[in-house]
């Protein structure tokens, strides 16, 4: 029909392409990003896991000595409440900042514990914090400030003082055993980079290789 623009069946219009291609370059740049995304979450989790794996091993240790044991579950002992509300908040200096922790050395001593029950309370304290401090950093980084309510989540996964001795070991061992895994990936990832570069993250999670091994850490 004279005055209509001349179409090419089965060819798209130089419009459609452009459109195409822009789509195109959106989804790759997403891509892009959410990948560099992925590697940082992996190479911290994979940084972080050391510390972590050395904090959970001295809470199982603090747990599980006689001598030190004592430390765990008091702060549940409803005795020395007003001693831990009443006490000033102490400081607990960590690597990467502070915590506060409240009469942890009254409420110990007020039910009759030892100076070493003492000692080992401020020293899981201090392990408690870095262990909350560094799960953090690792796992809720880019999210801005953590929130109290994802402190909390944070807090229940590592643990406290309030934990009887049983619990806090239990809890000390899932904690180094999810270090030790996170640290195996990160370094078959790195291993596996260097042979594929320019790969996604994505396909390292389906190199089946790579899964076998994944899967042995895992267990």
């Amino acid at each position: 029909t004279a005055g209509t623009p001349a179409t090419v069946t089965g060819m798209e219009s130089p419009g459609a392409k452009k459109l195409r291609e822009e789509r195109e370059t959106k989804t790759q740049e997403a891509d892009i990003a959410e990948n560099k995304d992925l590697k940082a979450a992996i190479f911290s989790a994979g940084r972080g896991a050391h510390g972590q794996i050395l904090s959970a091993d001295m809470l199982y240790k603090l747990a599980t000595d006689p001598k030190t044991k004592g430390a765990f579950g008091v702060l549940q002992n409803n005795t020395i409440q007003s001693a831990i509300l009443g006490a000033l908040a102490e400081g607990v200096q960590t690597p990467t900042g502070s915590i506060k922790f409240a009469g942890i050395e009254d409420a110990v001593r007020k039910v009759g514990g030892t100076e070493q029950e003492i000692n080992a309370a401020l020293q899981a304290a201090r392990y408690y914090a870095e262990l909350e401090l560094n799960y953090a950093r690792m796992y809720m980084k880019g999210q801005g400030a953590v929130s109290d309510n994802e402190r909390r989540i944070v807090g229940r996964i590592g643990g406290s003082l309030s934990d009887t001795p049983l619990v806090a070991a239990a809890k000390a061992e899932t904690i180094k055993a999810r270090a030790e895994y996170d640290k195996k990936i990160s370094d078959l990832y790195y291993q596996w980079e260097k042979r594929n570069p320019g790969k996604m993250v994505k396909d390292f999670e389906r190199d089946s290789e790579y899964v076998r091994q994944i899967g042995r850490a895992h267990v």
